[in-house]
């Protein structure tokens, strides 16, 4: 990745009013400046045509006590920071409307440490759910990481739709109506970290996805992201359609779902599958949570479920309906019966099993409980 660490700050101003007078500041602003901002609702932040030699930081003074935006636009524009800010949308939005879009050719971009919702109330109602992206990122964007951000109360929590040097990294993402996050047209990506969101209110006819990519990309590393189903089982894991995919890595995810389609590229090259923990729910959904990727990849040293339990070469094939017979979940995860609601520190390796070793074995065994 290509990302430049910013440079020692020389300039803190705190100040509240308006986006508007930020955008003054942006203005006046040197590389290497951070911008403080005092809490309060500051309306749609819109940071257009504006480039530095390297980053200028905007940073809530206070992160129990964020500055507020309605949304947040960065158009065409470089070495651009933003930190501990909340994007709290007023209202569901409308079809692909995004309340953090960054677009038009920017690069070097930061966008960490913050909230991002539309409209947040208790109901369920799928029609809720059906309007805004939380962050988006696109157009021929370069050198964008978006990182340890709480996104909920959206449509899609992430998207990211053609870009070069992306990073996805750590973010939380939760009540939505679709993906976790869709991507397509990457070239270069670290995606790793991500937790998917376990409340997920789909309209009846909705294809619902932890990670989905719709476009051919190319040398992208899918590293240690969660999906463990909630609100219903009708989620797939990790789906590369519609497109061809090239230099991929997929290593110490873990997957519990419903849905047969647990990991599944649909076509491509120089793709290496290692270390997953693949899991299916028994009782909900389909009967089994598989790898399906294309002929010549590297499989090796996952863990996955299916009808009977079998050794696949390195890796090992899990099942649930018969206690009794080898490779039962019980004989290699504690919990992993649990169902729906089953929390990522509840998922543990059985001491001396093959689980110890094989699968997302690192991740789950560092893992806060």
């Amino acid at each position: 990745m290509k990302l430049v660490a910013g440079a020692l700050c020389l300039c803190l101003i705190a100040f509240g009013s308006s986006a508007a007078t930020i955008g003054d500041r942006l203005q006046m602003a040197k590389a290497g400046d951070t911008i403080m901002l005092e809490g309060g609702r500051y309306g749609t932040l819109t940071i257009s045509n504006i480039a530095y030699a390297d980053f200028v930081t905007l940073r809530s003074a206070d992160p129990d006590d964020p500055a507020v935006f309605d949304r947040v636009e960065i158009r065409n524009s470089r070495y651009i920071a933003i930190e501990d800010i909340h994007v709290d949308g007023a209202d569901d939005g409308v079809a692909n409307s995004k309340l953090v879009d960054i677009s038009d050719g920017s690069a070097f971009i930061r966008f960490t440490g913050s909230e991002v919702n539309g409209k947040v109330d208790a109901s369920d109602d799928y029609r809720g759910f059906q309007g805004h992206y939380g962050i988006h990122a696109g157009g021929g964007v370069d050198d964008i990481l978006i990182a340890d951000n709480d996104v909920h109360d959206v449509k899609n929590g992430i998207v990211v739709l053609g870009a070069n040097q992306v990073e996805i990294r750590d973010n939380r993402i939760n009540r939505i109506g679709n993906d976790s996050m869709k991507f397509a047209a990457l070239d270069g990506a670290i995606i790793a970290g991500n937790v998917g969101a376990t409340e997920v209110f789909g309209a009846p006819d909705a294809h619902l996805d932890f990670i989905q990519f719709q476009g051919s990309s190319r040398a992208v590393q899918l590293i240690g992201n969660v999906y463990l189903a909630g609100s219903t089982p009708w989620v797939q894991g990790i789906f590369l359609d519609d497109g061809n995919y090239e230099d991929i890595i997929v290593e110490d995810n873990v997957i519990y779902t419903g849905m047969i389609n647990g990991l599944v590229i649909s076509a491509g090259t120089d793709i290496v599958v290692r270390h997953n923990t693949i899991l299916n729910i028994p009782g909900e959904g389909h009967k089994a949570t598989t790898i399906n990727v294309p002929e010549g990849s590297i499989v090796e040293n996952n863990i996955f479920s299916g009808t009977k339990g079998a050794v696949l070469g390195s890796n090992i094939q899990i099942q649930h309906q018969h206690p009794d017979r080898p490779f039962h979940y019980s004989q290699l995860y504690r919990n992993a019966e649990r169902g729906r609601g089953l929390l990522i520190g509840e998922l543990q390796p059985i001491a001396g099993s093959r689980a110890e070793h094989l699968g997302a074995a690192r991740l789950l065994t560092d893992v806060e409980r």
